[in-house]
């Protein structure tokens, strides 16, 4: 999640991050995501990064990860059907 802080301080201006809230997440979520925050500014990225968790039925396009992952696994034409939406693919390591 590091990383993706990162790309988020490094866009000009200020950014918003939802994240589907998982309750069992919540604690770990906000250690990294203040860490990874607090090490953006050190190295002198010049956004902010605003954070907050909703679940799935209180922002909708939460939902659309998991439409693009599922896409992903299925392999073959449900990958074709989501590449133009596609700008890159990231590895992440658990």
């Amino acid at each position: 999640m590091s990383a993706l802080v990162n790309d988020l301080a490094n866009n000009s201006g200020d950014t918003h991050l939802v994240i589907e809230q998982d309750d069992s997440l919540v604690g770990a979520d906000q250690t990294t995501l203040y860490h990874g925050a607090r090490r953006a500014r050190r190295d002198g990225l010049p956004g902010i990064v605003h954070y907050d968790h909703q679940r799935a039925y209180e922002e909708l396009l939460l939902a659309l990860p998991d439409v693009v992952a599922w896409c992903w696994v299925r392999s073959g034409e449900w990958r074709q059907r989501i590449d133009p939406i596609l700008a890159n693919v990231r590895q992440v390591e658990p």
